[in-house]
């Protein structure tokens, strides 16, 4: 893995110079309450919830050098894409795989363009939604 890369959501790869400021990983458990007859009632776990992910994206237009250049606009037509086809990306922060998700809600808000109109700085805010892809296996 690269020494610099923070983590990835499909394509698009989050190094520390364009990292998110945070990766907020939600989970939860099903229940499900039966009432008893003069009594108090009982609770069966039902299943396990789906997982939601929310994280923040700084990008903004940065060249190193001629191997490294980070181009907000390409680096938002990358998720602007993955938001319209709804397939399932691989979710990692650092090496740790935190399962497969899909882009359910895409806030972005454009801080600043160059002189000519390009996009120098936005900030990208995506909601994330696991994937249960075992059960999409079971079914086949």
């Amino acid at each position: 893995m690269n020494k610099n890369k923070f983590g990835s959501f499909g394509s698009v790869v989050f190094e520390f110079i364009k990292a998110p400021e945070n990766i907020t990983v939600e989970k939860e458990q099903s229940f499900a309450e039966h009432e008893v007859a003069g009594g108090k009632s009982l609770l069966e776990w039902t299943g396990e919830g789906l997982s939601v992910a929310t994280l923040k994206i700084k990008l903004q237009a940065v060249k190193v050098n001629e191997n490294f250049e980070i181009d907000p606009k390409k680096e938002l037509d990358d998720l602007e894409k993955m938001f319209h086809e709804h397939t399932p990306q691989p979710l990692f922060c650092g090496s740790r795989k935190l399962g497969m998700f899909v882009i359910e809600k895409m806030k972005t808000v454009f801080h600043r363009t160059d002189a000519h109109g390009n996009l120098v700085y936005a900030e990208v805010e995506l909601t994330l939604k696991e994937v249960n892809t075992k059960a999409s296996q079971e079914g086949a």
